[in-house]
């Protein structure tokens, strides 16, 4: 008289459980160049400009105007 086994008698990998190996793909990609994008867009470099020359002006007003009344 045979007893069937609720187990499996051979072992099986856990579903879920990855293994600490990196992957092939991990290992032989490249490193990529540097980024081609820009950080700012063509406005927002515009806005930067434009408000630097602003404040720039608006100090050299501020230094004639402080010379002009020292008299």
């Amino acid at each position: 008289m045979t007893i069937a086994s609720p187990e499996p008698l051979h072992a099986t990998k856990a579903h879920g459980i990855s293994s600490p190996q990196p992957t092939k793909d991990a290992t032989t990609s490249k490193r990529q160049g540097p980024r081609k994008t820009t950080t700012v867009s063509w406005y927002g470099t515009l806005l930067i400009i434009s408000s630097l020359l602003v404040t720039a002006g608006w100090e050299i007003f501020r230094w004639i105007l402080a010379i002009i009344t020292l008299d």
